[in-house]
């Protein structure tokens, strides 16, 4: 088949797709996975195309009867002059709740917001690997400490370009992103001695975190479970022994039927339950922090460090 379009296969896809300008415009045409199917259905839509031009051709030559001619129409604004805070507005438009969570968002129009301003607000089209490489060192010297710093800058803006590529907004301008390279977090070990020594001074000097902490070496809860932690999660059982009942967790994810977790209570940690209760009455959560609130992922990591010094 003589077709007057040549058909592209995204590497990293394996699909097959096709740009045709329709009234104007250059759209791209997803045709599958299948090298022989894609042909197929080349031919057939560049068929349809130009019935549809000489269509159109005949009706402004020679109008039927009744028929009202409109003047053109005005050709539709590509996107080669789309602006990286208008592809911005568009994935912040699409990622709010429910599609992501609220922090997500959050946090991507933060470092989109960097990326805005380092590139000046630059064309979509114009943004390359050189560009994007000045751009991870300068987050990483002036927006992070550390040796991943940067790294989450530059996750964020090449979600958003591969975003735009994945709903055919616009093509990815970078076939390449620079490589970035994690270094696992330090894992300090605490032996029993400093487990007891940094428990006793948790009481004396933050007696409200040094709870959550001894609950937590006493049940074995994810740091997410405790910050999370409600007084209705904890049930009696049938010899009237107190236990924690958490239905989304983890490991839930990773069987087939996913069920609930079941933790038991010793004597230590239900005490560490009333003496919570007795502080917070009028809260479900059962760990706050001083001033009442829950504890965020940030502020318990932060913490935890600082105390383990």
């Amino acid at each position: 088949m003589n077709q007057a379009h040549k058909l592209q296969r995204n590497a990293r896809t394996g699909e097959y797709s096709v740009r045709i300008q329709v009234d104007g415009v250059r759209r791209l045409f997803s045709l599958g996975p299948s090298a022989e199917e894609a042909e197929m259905r080349l031919f057939e839509l560049e068929y349809r195309v130009r019935q549809a031009k000489w269509n159109a051709l005949m009706d402004r030559t020679f109008p039927r009867e009744g028929q009202v001619v409109l003047p053109p129409a005005e050709p539709k604004p590509t996107h080669s002059e789309l602006r990286f805070s208008e592809l911005m507005d568009a994935y912040l438009e699409w990622a709010a709740p429910p599609n992501l969570a609220a922090s997500t968002v959050k946090q991507a129009q933060h470092y989109g917001n960097l990326f805005t301003r380092f590139s000046k607000n630059c064309r979509v089209r114009d943004i390359n690997r050189m560009m994007l490489g000045r751009f991870f060192s300068w987050s990483k010297k002036n927006h992070g400490r550390g040796p991943n710093a940067g790294n989450i800058c530059m996750r964020n803006v090449k979600k958003v370009l591969l975003w735009a590529d994945d709903m055919e907004i616009c093509e990815c301008p970078v076939a390449h992103f620079p490589k970035l390279h994690d270094e696992p977090p330090e894992t300090k070990r605490l032996l029993e001695h400093e487990v007891k020594r940094l428990l006793e001074h948790l009481e004396k000097h933050c007696p409200e975190f040094g709870d959550m902490v001894a609950f937590g070496l006493l049940t074995g809860l994810r740091p997410r479970e405790l910050r999370e932690l409600q007084f209705s999660q904890i049930l009696p059982n049938a010899e009237n022994q107190k236990h924690l009942m958490i239905e989304h967790h983890k490991t839930a994810k990773t069987v087939g039927t996913p069920k609930p977790r079941s933790v038991p209570l010793c004597a230590k940690a239900e005490a560490i339950v009333r003496r919570q209760q007795e502080r917070n009455p009028q809260s479900n959560t059962v760990f706050l922090n001083a001033k009442g609130k829950p504890f965020t992922k940030t502020v318990l990591r932060q913490r935890f460090e600082r105390w383990c010094r």
